[in-house]
């Protein structure tokens, strides 16, 4: 079982928020009443974990405490090697199932966030490592936004090859960020596209029926977004092999049809 765990610190917190004009003032001790959900379990020992809470925020957000949380699990007996694991939750689009996904100041919000958890990778992984970045970066790799629900249920024919320009943007970021890693999008690499990780649907009788329609906002109810990534930054180039599964973890006996608004994404990681 897993016998190890990490959290991010509970509310309230102190914070900060960015102005809707897309102006960022600083305005410290502003109270975020929610925790950001960031949790981290493991089989393995855990020796060290640390929280960021992200300097800006707009909209809903400006009451959570959002960030990136890191382990530093080592994978075995004393002495293993150690893989250090970041796990976020950046800036929420107010609604992702428009054809324009988000705000000009949610998505620069989002580019600042990434620029701070790039300096907090710096500071807490080992150099020249394998690292795991992984969470809800709201940021909708699907290109085609306002195709979506004629196409399929699964989202395969939704993403072209490079993705949207958010996700292209996120993939420079990250690349110029982490020098001599490489960074390997688990998901897109062991399946080929992008599936739906947020707003997910059944196809019944040729219609797109939505999965959940009680945890996920009535605007975004089977919107099929990709908003979760799990991407593995490597040394020297690409090694490990990489497999993915989508899992919705429906459920039963509930008054909810799944234990999320958000499908978990389940990866197996080899051969590194």
């Amino acid at each position: 079982g897993f016998q190890y765990y990490a959290a991010a610190p509970g509310a309230p917190w102190m914070g900060h928020y960015g102005t809707l004009d897309g102006i960022f003032d600083y305005l410290p001790g502003f109270l975020k009443w929610i925790d950001g959900g960031l949790m981290i379990v493991s089989k393995y020992p855990i020796l060290q974990t640390h929280f960021h809470g992200f300097q800006r925020s707009a909209g809903g957000d400006m009451m959570i405490n959002k960030g990136v949380l890191h382990a530093k699990i080592r994978l075995g007996e004393e002495g293993s090697r150690c893989l250090d694991v970041f796990n976020c939750h950046l800036q929420s689009s107010q609604n992702v199932a428009s054809r324009d996904a988000s705000t000009p100041l949610e998505r620069a919000l989002r580019r600042r966030q990434i620029g701070e958890l790039l300096e907090f990778v710096h500071q807490y992984a080992a150099p020249s490592a394998p690292l795991l970045l992984c969470g809800d970066w709201n940021i909708d790799a699907h290109a085609n936004r306002g195709d979506l629900k004629i196409k399929s249920p699964l989202g395969q024919l939704s993403l072209g090859a490079e993705g949207s320009p958010e996700y292209r943007d996120l993939v420079r970021h990250l690349e110029d960020g982490l020098p001599g890693l490489t960074v390997r999008d688990v998901v897109l690499e062991s399946t080929g596209f992008h599936p739906v990780t947020f707003g997910n649907v059944n196809q019944i009788d040729g219609a797109l029926v939505p999965n959940d329609t009680i945890l996920t906002d009535p605007d975004e109810v089977g919107c099929q977004a990709f908003l979760d990534y799990v991407l593995l930054c490597e040394p020297g180039g690409a090694k490990a092999t990489l497999k993915s599964k989508i899992d919705p973890f429906p459920s039963s006996g509930l008054p909810v049809t799944q234990l999320s608004d958000h499908c978990a994404v389940r990866c197996t990681i080899g051969d590194w």
